[in-house]
């Protein structure tokens, strides 16, 4: 279990760059921050028009497409680096088996992926929440929307990893 869970953490930093060169973290980082930009500007455009530009689903919908870019730049990167450095034998060699490996990448990549959307997610909750006009139940509501919108974040990342990893491979 620990040499999965430790794979799996190896496998998420990774995907963003981390503990990896400069240039190594300029695709996934920058897409997150382009992400979390477009969602800062739905917020301003939101309170300009007094009215919901689009939803939180809406938004997972919309950002689908960077989702699209980054997992067509990581997931070959999560799989192809450990057949390039032959790490594979090493991994086999501790209690690991091809499942282990192969569900702890799948699930690196969708927590990645995962993160790409909750950011902005996040974002567009905090600029909706504090314009609420119906105090704490406006907040809930902002809340319960927010979650719906976090379940669509997870299903559409789950879809893509599982379509995406094998593709890498």
């Amino acid at each position: 279990w620990y040499a999965t869970w430790s794979l799996w953490l190896y496998s998420l930093r990774s995907a963003y760059g981390l503990g990896r060169s400069a240039k190594a973290k300029i695709l996934p980082v920058g897409l997150f921050a382009v992400a979390c930009m477009a969602s800062v500007v739905l917020v301003v455009v939101n309170n300009v028009v007094q009215r919901r530009v689009t939803s939180y689903v809406g938004l997972v919908a919309t950002f689908s497409y960077a989702a699209t870019v980054f997992v067509a730049i990581v997931g070959p990167e999560l799989v192809s680096r450990d057949l390039r450095n032959k790490l594979l034998a090493l991994y086999f060699s501790r209690p690991i088996e091809r499942f282990d490996y192969a569900l702890a990448k799948l699930a690196a990549l969708a927590a990645a992926v995962l993160m790409l959307f909750a950011g902005p997610l996040l974002i567009m909750l905090l600029g909706m929440a504090f314009k609420s006009s119906g105090g704490v139940g406006g907040v809930f509501d902002e809340i319960w929307l927010f979650l719906a919108g976090l379940s669509a974040a997870a299903i559409h990342a789950v879809v893509f990893a599982a379509i995406a990893l094998p593709l890498a491979s």
